[in-house]
C-alpha cells in the first residue's frame, strides 16, 4: 500500500497506514511542532508532530531525499509563521 505526502503552501496532507488502518490528515502549519525523520536503509519515515491535540501524521517509506526536502519546506513555513 502506497503512502502519500503532499506539502502545499498552506498545509500538509498525508496518508499514513498504521496496521490495517489508513488515515488521511490535513494539517495547517500553525499546529505543527517538530518534524522528525526516521531513516531506514533504503527509505525514510516522516513524522509531523501535531501540537493541536489530534494524532501525529506519520508517512512511511518515502525516498530519503523527498523526506529531507519535505522536512526543510515544512520547517521553513513554520519559521515564517513565527516571525
Amino acid at each position: 500500500m502506497k503512502q502519500e505526502l503532499v506539502v502545499k503552501e498552506d498545509c500538509v496532507e498525508g496518508e499514513g497506514i498504521e496496521g490495517l488502518k489508513r488515515t488521511k490528515m490535513t494539517l495547517p502549519y500553525h499546529p505543527i511542532a517538530p518534524v522528525n525523520i526516521i531513516r531506514q536503509v533504503f527509505s525514510a519515515d516522516l513524522e509531523v508532530i501535531n501540537k493541536g491535540g489530534s494524532s501525529n501524521l506519520v508517512v512511511k517509506g518515502l525516498k530519503k531525499n523527498d523526506a529531507e526536502k519535505a522536512k526543510a519546506f515544512i520547517e521553513g513555513k513554520i519559521r515564517s509563521l513565527e516571525s
